[in-house]
């Protein structure tokens, strides 16, 4: 166990410099931010789906610069957001500054977030799972922090790994078991032995089909084996749970 915990720790020592060194620059590539207005309209939609349609209290783990912290924090939810990086957390504290909003950032590891127990209404994550160590242990994590009725929720993909990036972090990475994305069939046994109840998942094609419209063919001919999806789960209400 603690061989396994000091494993843990180097690589989230790693991951975090390696984050730290591209959050200036993290958002000036097209598959990190919305490229249209009617991008923003999907990423809007679906949020709105997952909380239901009522204010809700949320956490997104993994949440870099921003990217879904502020839309959600813009739709009247109350968000904290954890990340390994402190210089991607200073992005997301710059934009949500300039955008008027407010978020609850902190540092903290996808697996050990620190938070309370029984918090959330939605826990939420994306381009997170394929980037932990550990997928089933940061699912109980996320989890033990929902509410019992709550939503966890993770979007990621299947894409090709880009190791020319990682020559300094090459051990990190290659200690990760998902380099290129978890399976969606993969990450839907995790939501279920977890615990989580109605697991689904589906493929996120129409973002893909709405950035290669609004990309020149330059920009969006490298994404177009980028494919996403979600995986959702509900966690048992406390009747259910009961024996």
């Amino acid at each position: 166990m603690a061989t396994q915990r000091g494993q843990e720790q180097d690589v989230h020592r790693a991951f975090a410099r390696f984050w730290d060194q591209r959050a200036q620059d993290y958002d000036l590539e097209p598959q990190h931010v919305f490229c249209s207005e009617e991008e923003r309209g999907f990423w809007v939609g679906l949020l709105g789906e997952l909380c239901r349609g009522r204010p809700s209290v949320v956490l997104d783990v993994g949440t870099g610069t921003g990217f879904l912290a502020l839309m959600l924090a813009e739709l009247g939810h109350a968000v904290t957001g954890v990340d390994l990086s402190t210089r991607m957390l200073d992005q997301a504290r710059i934009k949500a500054d300039r955008q008027g909003v407010r978020l609850d950032l902190r540092e903290a590891p996808a697996e050990r977030t620190g938070l309370p127990a029984g918090t959330f209404d939605l826990v939420i994550s994306r381009h997170v799972l394929w980037n932990v160590l550990d997928p089933a242990l940061a699912l109980q994590e996320w989890v033990r922090v929902t509410r019992p009725g709550g939503l966890v929720v993770a979007i990621d993909g299947c894409f090709q790994p880009a190791p020319d990036r990682w020559r300094d972090f090459r051990e990190a990475f290659e200690a990760l078991p998902f380099v290129g994305g978890v399976p969606p069939e993969v990450s839907l046994r995790f939501f279920e032995q977890a615990g989580l109840k109605a697991c689904t998942y589906r493929w996120l094609d129409e973002l893909r089909d709405l950035r290669a419209r609004a990309l020149p063919p330059e920009v969006a001919e490298p994404l177009a084996g980028h494919r996403y999806y979600l995986v959702r789960g509900a966690k048992p209400a406390l009747a259910e749970a009961a024996p």
